[in-house]
């Protein structure tokens, strides 16, 4: 999770002053209209929208979609726009064979005619919730976005059912005018703030100021920018995440309200400078509940709510004091402040704070989650292809849940998945339901990456009925790429299962290829071949040999291409790696001509990738 790295009486006044409603906030309104799913069908599927019938189905508990035909054209029906569009992006994987990516500018490729669904399809959701996205997205993949890319990134969101996305965009905007509220200037908030990639560690307490201060054309941007991802995720039916106070603030507060108990908590947190420390306001400080509420009434005026809160003290941070009744007093505070401004508010806490230290024992977890009313927290399961942590604390203790799957670690793009692993862990959760206090499933990637396959599994898993093995999955994944039945590709992925996408690395460990790394001959950070690839590369590289053999129309389709760069990048990456260790020996050993031979055939192999 580690990244390397006013005037107050006039102002307060008009902050108080009462602001008409913006329209985001009436967009949180519940509607029922198609029309949000029309305009998704014609982004994804220019010119096809005639082709469709879409209905609404009853209102109903959890999410359903049939998928049918009438009159020659395909009959949509959900209980939901988000359950349409599902329904949707169901159709147009095991029907069409129409892939859509997350990633911007991919276009989506679509046969001249649509097929008519064969049989009938009917598929309800088996949990209540689908999250999306986590803190570091939003500092490794998506700082820099702009609306054309969030376009189609929400339009993936909707066809694979996403029902909570995380949403920080412009959260800084807010933030701005409750500071200057509170006595500020905006230069020293600005200042206060980090660069825009620092952004996501900024909002989790770990360091002020690294790569500050923060343009106020950026600000005012990304609040333009937001209100148009919310109004989007809203129209297709999803409640977008937001964020509350966690306790985190500027330092200067304490220089305007010297009695409050403001302390510094992140110290040098990832070996970062001492100057960019932050600082925490005990929640149960008087202060803390103001400035909660004066944050979440602004954000609600300037985007609106979905009663849906993130917030997450001490990430990665060791707390004031391990004691289990000051955890629960903050816990307690923290949700106060949300409640008396949202009476309807729910908060959405990571469970990777509880994982990532030790020190968090089940007793004093459990204060933590116990300090909020039951049904009122939604712990995270962060990372479960690594640990189902519900597992070790007796079920979070009955509160709600979301089981996650991370599989990206600092925006990494090596090919690899625990797929068995995920497979057999969900299959343990449904049919069954698993406990009776889960909630949903989700991905908590910390960068988009070049592995949808895990993410897509893990949200459609919830859709599919009875039990799924990772052979299945995988050649359905290799008829969707190459665009059918395909010999060869099915092969490569058969491969590819019991390589890259095997059980037996360390899901997440950072296995970066030499040419990630800062040139060197040794110590640390030098990379370990043996130690990094849990596989034959070999036998990887019999996948590209499989995937070259596929017959002509697969070379058509952009998916199969980005497939075949994407595995060709990996062997080579690899090879790359065993590259180095020979330099690095030959150097050592002062076997001048070795070197050379070895500097050249890195050379060769740079140029290839």
């Amino acid at each position: 999770m580690n990244p390397k790295v006013f005037r107050l009486p006039l102002l307060l006044l008009l902050f108080l002053s009462p602001r008409p409603a913006t329209q985001v906030a009436e967009a949180t309104r519940p509607t029922r209209s198609t029309r949000p799913v029309l305009d998704l069908i014609g982004r994804i599927l220019p010119g096809k929208g005639e082709r469709f019938l879409l209905e609404f189905l009853p209102p109903a508990r959890r999410a359903r979609f049939e998928l049918g035909s009438r009159e020659g054209k395909i009959l949509l029906r959900g209980t939901s726009p988000l359950a349409l569009a599902a329904g949707l992006g169901w159709y147009l994987r095991h029907v069409a064979l129409v892939p859509v990516s997350w990633t911007p500018g991919t276009p989506v490729q679509v046969p001249r005619t649509l097929p008519l669904p064969q049989r009938p399809v009917q598929k309800t959701c088996r949990v209540k919730h689908r999250f999306f996205l986590n803190y570091c997205t939003f500092g490794y993949t998506l700082p820099y976005w702009r609306w054309k890319e969030w376009e189609r990134f929400i339009d993936w969101l909707a066809l694979n059912g996403v029902d909570l996305p995380l949403a920080h965009t412009g959260n800084e905007a807010v933030w701005l005018r409750v500071w200057r509220k509170f006595g500020l200037p905006e230069e020293e908030i600005r200042a206060y703030f980090t660069g825009p990639a620092q952004l996501p560690w900024h909002r989790m307490a770990n360091l002020d100021r690294w790569g500050g201060p923060l343009p106020r054309s950026f600000i005012d941007g990304k609040e333009a920018l937001q209100k148009k991802i919310l109004a989007r995720e809203r129209a297709l039916g999803m409640k977008p995440v937001l964020p509350a106070l966690a306790g985190h603030v500027p330092p200067g507060l304490k220089r305007l309200f010297p009695k409050a108990r403001i302390a510094p908590l992140a110290v040098g947190w990832a070996g970062v400078a001492r100057s960019c420390k932050t600082w925490f306001l005990d929640p149960k400080s008087p202060l803390f509940r103001k400035i909660q509420i004066a944050y979440l009434k602004e954000q609600e005026r300037t985007y609106g709510t979905d009663h849906f809160y993130s917030a997450d003290p001490f990430n990665e941070i060791v707390p004031p004091s391990w004691k289990p009744d000051f955890l629960q007093s903050v816990s307690r505070a923290i949700y106060q402040g949300m409640a008396e401004a949202d009476p309807e508010a729910r908060w959405v806490q990571m469970g990777w704070i509880f994982y990532n230290n030790r020190n968090w024992t089940p007793p004093r977890t459990k204060a933590m989650i116990e300090g909020v009313p039951p049904e009122r927290m939604i712990l995270l399961d962060y990372v479960c292809e690594r640990v189902e942590f519900f597992r070790r604390i007796q079920d979070f203790f009955g509160a709600p849940f979301v089981w996650c799957y991370l599989g990206n670690f600092g925006g990494s793009t090596t090919m690899e998945g625990p797929l068995r692993k995920v497979a057999v862990r969900l299959n343990a959760l449904f049919p069954s339901g698993g406990p009776s206090n889960l909630r949903g499933v989700g991905s908590t990637l910390e960068g988009l990456g070049v592995n949808p396959l895990l993410h897509q599994f893990v949200l459609e898993r919830p859709w599919r009925q009875g039990p799924v093995s990772a052979e299945e999955w995988i050649r359905e994944w290799a008829r969707l790429r190459a665009g059918g039945p395909d010999p060869h590709a099915e092969r490569a992925w058969e491969i590819l299962l019991e390589t890259a996408y095997n059980d037996r690395g360390v899901p997440g460990e950072e296995k970066r290829v030499c040419l990630q790394t800062k040139p060197t001959t040794g110590g640390k950070g030098w990379p370990r071949p043996r130690a990094r690839i849990h596989y034959d590369n070999a036998v990887l590289a019999r996948a590209l040999e499989e995937m070259l053999q596929a017959r002509p129309a697969a070379f058509e389709r952009d998916a199969f291409r980005f497939d075949l760069v994407n595995l060709a990048r990996q062997v080579l990456g690899n090879y790359s790696l065993n590259l180095c260790e020979e330099l690095a020996e030959a150097y050592a050993a002062g076997n001048l001509p070795l070197f050379r031979e070895k500097v050249s055939a890195f050379r060769r192999l740079a140029l290839d990738l």
